[in-house]
């Protein structure tokens, strides 16, 4: 009995230093929200999450959960946008607002060392759904996904495209200097494209 009561001592002295620092690493992630520039404000983010994640360790759990659901949204988001153009992207952003009328501003050439490409979607695959020939004869592929790609007209490359397309995907692949490269799992030759929708 006499344990158990110095137990629940201990336990009551203890609550207050561990509510102090649930507080301070609650207001130190609070206080990152306010921090003007984006950059700035992802570091002040990852500097205080460490403490946040052992302030409350029950729910890491929970977190590591809604952190696999979020790198998912965003890989499909990067998937969806494969092959658009910089201002086709930008109008498919909720805060385009934030970069309106930043083309007439003049371009500064900075090197960021912070910035890498890991989160780049590099090719995709997907089923088709239709596959047509424009008047001039170029290769328009649909996906199943909604994007269409249609070969450029610079490419001479004219794949034997079978006309059953039951269980066929499309292999769209990045390529140098900003070009695509559209091969249907049925054909053996490649042709560049270009997404139009």
């Amino acid at each position: 009995m006499r344990f158990a009561a110095i137990a629940i001592l201990i336990s009551f002295a203890a609550a207050p230093v561990l509510a102090g620092e649930q507080d301070d690493a609650v207001a130190n992630v609070i206080a990152c929200g306010s921090v003007r520039g984006d950059k700035a404000r992802l570091r002040c983010f990852e500097a205080a999450a460490p403490a946040l994640g052992e302030a409350f360790p029950e729910a890491l759990v929970a977190a590591e959960a809604r952190a696999q659901e979020a790198r998912m949204a965003a890989e499909e988001e990067a998937k969806e946008e494969f092959g658009l153009s910089v201002p086709e992207k930008r109008a498919n952003d909720p805060f385009e607002e934030k970069s309106f009328g930043a083309e007439d501003l003049p371009k500064v050439a900075v090197k960021d060392s912070d910035d890498d490409n890991d989160d780049q979607v590099d090719s995709i695959v997907a089923g088709v759904t239709d596959v047509s020939t424009s008047v001039t004869g170029r290769i328009i592929v649909f996906l199943d996904n909604g994007q269409v790609w249609r070969q450029i007209d610079g490419d001479k490359a004219t794949p034997y495209i079978r006309k059953n397309l039951d269980g066929v995907s499309a292999t769209v692949k990045r390529g140098a200097l900003g070009s695509y490269w559209v091969r249907l799992d049925n054909t053996r030759t490649a042709f560049k494209a270009r997404r139009i929708k």
